[in-house]
């Protein structure tokens, strides 16, 4: 917890689960209430886009931090703020969108670009810390991510649905989840970024200390 680039970087997943669980929770909903898809349909599509995509983004994430950071190790933390930057513009086409089966296929980049944080940062928890600490390092970050991502995620989306209910009816839910994933992933980024400021300074630091 001494080191910055390690609170950053917590703090960034924990925000991008924050969103990412929040979204999870109530896209079925959404697909459902605002465009009236068939559960069948709406269960085989997210099934297919999760498996392709999410597996996807999750092992490229991982293979691209891997191969640029050997130049640089800062892109481990670059990866996931440039991935989850690209993905803002596809959210508020695929909430905003008026035809249900082309905001389905915009969910795609969602699912892709969103897994890609996933490898850079449990791989620089291991990283930043003796071999004797990793364990700890990879429950606290755990505990952090589970903590606000899980925790407070889907209630946040579900509380401010109802709050917009009046104003917005049965779409609310549309502008609860934009909201919430715009305002969250942007915070995550920068989160990142900072992480990356100090990344190299602290990586030294923990090299210096091992025997």
């Amino acid at each position: 917890l001494s080191l910055r680039s390690f609170r950053h970087m917590a703090f960034g997943a924990a925000l991008h689960a924050f969103y990412g669980y929040g979204a999870s929770a109530f896209i079925a909903a959404f697909f459902a209430r605002s465009h009236g898809i068939p559960s069948g349909e709406l269960g085989t599509w997210l099934a297919v886009l999760g498996f392709t995509g999410g597996v996807a983004g999750t092992y490229l994430g991982g293979f691209l931090s891997d191969r640029l950071a050997s130049r640089d190790p800062r892109w481990y933390m670059w990866v996931p703020a440039v991935a989850t930057t690209v993905y803002i513009p596809f959210a508020f086409l695929l909430y905003l969108w008026p035809d249900g089966r082309t905001a389905l296929l915009l969910s795609f980049p969602g699912s892709f670009l969103g897994g890609m944080y996933l490898g850079p940062t449990f791989g620089m928890t291991q990283s930043l810390v003796a071999p004797r600490m990793r364990a700890t390092a990879s429950a606290i970050l755990l505990f952090v991510i589970n903590l606000i991502g899980l925790g407070l995620g889907p209630q946040a989306v579900g509380i401010l649905s109802d709050l917009l209910h009046g104003e917005f009816g049965i779409e609310s839910l549309r502008y609860a989840l934009l909201s919430v994933v715009a305002v969250f992933a942007s915070w995550s980024v920068v989160h990142y970024w900072l992480a990356a400021r100090t990344l190299v300074e602290d990586l030294a630091a923990k090299d210096a200390l091992e025997p």
